[in-house]
């Protein structure tokens, strides 16, 4: 776009009460300059009539270049070399105007052309410097947006740029080591989780839990509103805060699928603990029912010798002894050893209640008669 010099003064068209619509001045003339300088992206130093004059390109903003020990902004340094290949030292160009001749730094604020191209719309065709306006001056403003919508819609410069390149340079630093820190461990926990059954895989997965809240932690204490320069936050606005929220999010994210599956796993645990002690108490009760068994059997098998010994009736005896011979009935056994009163013994006594017995030895339990 180039624009022919004109000395338009003040019209009134119509009156409107005492208002009058105004048409301003933009240039007395179109000036020709000789470069001697490249500052940065977006200001240059000409000579004109032995004067040496610093010219801020309209319309444009480019990265900050680093100074006193700083870094240069993300395309600071290619934005710069790129109008050092157009704008040598030496090559004669042409300046026009807006509404205001100068900026509150004292440089002259213009249009550069180099021939009929404006040198500002070219460098944001690169992708390497964002369309503003810096009130009242507009003039160059729509072929400059033009320009760099068409360098975004082509993915060149600006558009490109990753969040390292969004905000101060500590606060990258941080955000970029917790996102490789937090998908390190989703990786591992995605291969422990389905197996927390095994000891050491729960117990890692614990430590992992421990290292996600260390590290949701340490990004809830980064301070907001991040550091940005004011190019940043023209250029960028709050791409970073989407960055930083995604890895917020993603870290939280974690944090409740281990939480969610450590909590599942102690269930189950506790749960398998809980039917292991009842099952442990049944059997404890099985044991000891069975031991009471075996105790009542044994009493019942084997009967200690404390039996009274059983004295047979006096020869003159006026009564008649129910297992006398006499009687057709046998004898009462007066043996007064063990016992055995079942199992598997040949049950071939009586005792004096008429109950069938076997004779046994009381240590070795054999059958003695």
């Amino acid at each position: 776009m180039k624009f022919i010099p004109t000395a338009i003064s003040v019209l009134a068209v119509g009156a409107v009460g005492a208002g009058a619509i105004t048409m301003y001045n933009y240039a007395d003339e179109r000036n020709s300059f000789v470069v001697q300088s490249v500052v940065d992206g977006d200001t240059i130093d000409v000579r004109h009539k032995g004067e040496t004059e610093r010219i801020r390109l309209l319309n444009i903003d480019t990265p900050e270049i680093g100074r006193d020990g700083t870094a240069s902004e993300c395309l600071a340094d290619e934005a710069k070399e790129y109008l050092q290949s157009r704008l040598a030292p030496g090559t004669r160009v042409d300046l026009e105007y807006d509404e205001e001749r100068s900026d509150r730094y004292g440089r002259t604020l213009a249009g550069v052309f180099l021939g009929d191209e404006l040198i500002n719309a070219s460098i944001a065709e690169q992708g390497l410097a964002r369309a503003m306006v810096i009130e009242p001056n507009h003039r160059f403003y729509p072929e400059v947006s033009d320009a760099a919508d068409r360098a975004e819609r082509s993915g060149r410069g600006l558009s490109t740029l990753g969040p390292e390149c969004f905000v101060a340079s500590t606060v990258v630093d941080q955000y970029s080591q917790a996102k490789e820190h937090n998908d390190a461990l989703q990786s591992e926990l995605g291969l422990l989780l389905p197996h927390l059954n095994d000891d050491e895989n729960f117990h890692r997965a614990k430590a992992l839990r421990n290292q996600l809240q260390k590290l949701h932690h340490s990004l809830s204490a980064i301070p907001r509103p991040f550091e940005q320069s004011e190019f940043q936050k023209a250029a960028f606005d709050s791409r970073f805060d989407t960055y930083a929220d995604d890895i917020d999010a993603s870290v939280k994210e974690n944090l409740d699928h281990v939480n969610g599956a450590l909590d599942s796993e102690d269930s189950r645990r506790e749960e398998e603990r809980r039917r292991e002690e009842e099952a442990a108490r049944a059997e404890q009760a099985r044991r000891a029912e069975n031991q009471r068994q075996r105790e009542l059997q044994q009493r019942d098998v084997i009967a200690p010798p404390n039996e009274p010994s059983y004295s047979p009736p006096s020869s003159n005896s006026s009564t008649s002894n129910d297992n006398s011979s006499g009687s057709g009935g046998a004898a009462i056994d007066t043996y007064t050893g063990c016992r055995a009163y079942g199992g598997n013994y040949a049950l071939t006594s009586i005792d004096k209640k008429g109950r069938p017995y076997a004779k046994i030895d009381c240590t070795t339990k054999q059958q003695i008669g």
